[in-house]
């Protein structure tokens, strides 16, 4: 599987959806995790959850996986089912990755970090996994008609 072509507007639209699923996971979180959230949890959430998210858009075959995906499912290319369908793995993948993260990074000076790490993980996963799903498809919504715009690229 070959990575994605890291053209301009590729690049852009996964910058503002890691910025957009960047915010509602470094807000919810510290949240889901039973802390309370800080401005400096969130900064620094928002930082390690941006980074990690762009990572995974950009360089790993996720994209082009989840399009096959898609045209695994029989969903008509370019449609709104498609685009449901492959968000699915996208978002499971990333959830599970970007939740692993940021949950070490928000406990990462608790004194028992062993013991407490996967559970903390595991009771927020699903709720990760609903956030990226549903962040993703709103990026993607918002995003591509407003990199369209900057790009001077007709729809």
């Amino acid at each position: 599987m070959r990575l994605p072509k890291l053209t301009k507007f590729f690049v852009l639209t996964n910058v503002w959806g890691s910025i957009i699923m960047s915010i509602v996971l470094s807000m919810m979180m510290p949240i889901l995790n039973g802390r309370s959230l800080t401005l400096n949890g969130f900064c620094t959430g928002f930082v390690v959850s941006f980074f990690t998210s762009l990572a995974l858009k950009l360089f790993t075959p996720l994209i082009p996986l989840s399009g096959k995906l898609a045209d695994w499912s029989g969903a008509p290319k370019g449609t709104n089912a498609s685009q449901l369908v492959s968000t699915l793995l996208m978002a499971a993948c990333m959830a599970t990755i970007m939740s692993l993260v940021m949950t070490l990074w928000g406990i990462r000076n608790a004194p028992n970090i062993s013991e407490i790490w996967f559970s903390s993980w595991i009771r927020a996963w699903p709720y990760a996994v609903l956030i990226v799903y549903v962040m993703v498809n709103i990026s993607l919504w918002t995003g591509n008609p407003l990199v369209r715009k900057l790009l001077g690229e007709k729809e």
